[in-house]
């Protein structure tokens, strides 16, 4: 549980918390892959669009693609969100 609070809460390297607890940086991995399968350490991602990876995954998968990317966007304002993902995508 220590090991887990400084990397995901106070986000130090894993070699600064085995510095600090005086320990080998691949005790630290090990513990933090425990810390997950054992549920002390759940991701929850939290955003707007997050359908769309599931899609853009289904679709490389299908058409065997490198990369995928689906756009939500209002139908008047099309343009401007495909040049925004294009930008990103740059």
């Amino acid at each position: 549980t220590k090991v887990a609070w400084y990397y995901y809460k106070d986000q130090l390297t894993q070699q600064e918390i085995a510095s600090l607890l005086h320990i080998s940086r691949n005790k630290v991995v090990r513990l933090l892959d425990k810390a997950r399968s054992e549920g002390i350490v759940t991701f929850h991602v939290k955003g707007t669009g997050l359908h769309c990876l599931s899609i853009e995954r289904d679709l490389m998968k299908k058409f065997h693609l490198k990369d995928a990317f689906i756009i939500p966007t209002p139908v008047n304002n099309y343009h401007a969100s495909l040049g925004k993902a294009a930008a990103q995508y740059l």
